[in-house]
């Protein structure tokens, strides 16, 4: 089956996105996000922030594993920073650097 294999590369290669909400504009790295509805997808040491189907930038993180399964993906916020990204259903959260 030689179809087969171009098929599996494909579903490997492409990145799981998250879905974060923003209630109020805030920065991450050198990225402003507005309030609404963002994606986040990981790319090694850096998260791709989406709006819509438009990307907006990308933030520069370092993973750190969390104690317990994060239940729903968020931020962590100080001011109107973003300091991390927490993703739901895994224990991953992803904290900012080069802020």
């Amino acid at each position: 089956m030689p179809g087969a294999v171009p098929a599996a590369l494909n579903v490997m290669a492409k990145s799981k996105q998250y879905e974060v909400i923003v209630s109020h504009p805030v920065q991450a790295g050198s990225v402003q996000m507005a309030k609404g509805k963002h994606q986040l997808e990981v790319n090694g040491g850096t998260a791709v922030l989406y709006q819509g189907k438009k990307e907006i930038g990308k933030v520069p993180v370092r993973s750190e594993e969390a104690v317990k399964k994060i239940e729903i993906t968020s931020l962590d916020v100080a001011g109107d920073k973003v300091t991390a990204f927490e993703l739901g259903g895994t224990k991953t959260k992803l904290v900012v650097t080069g802020q």
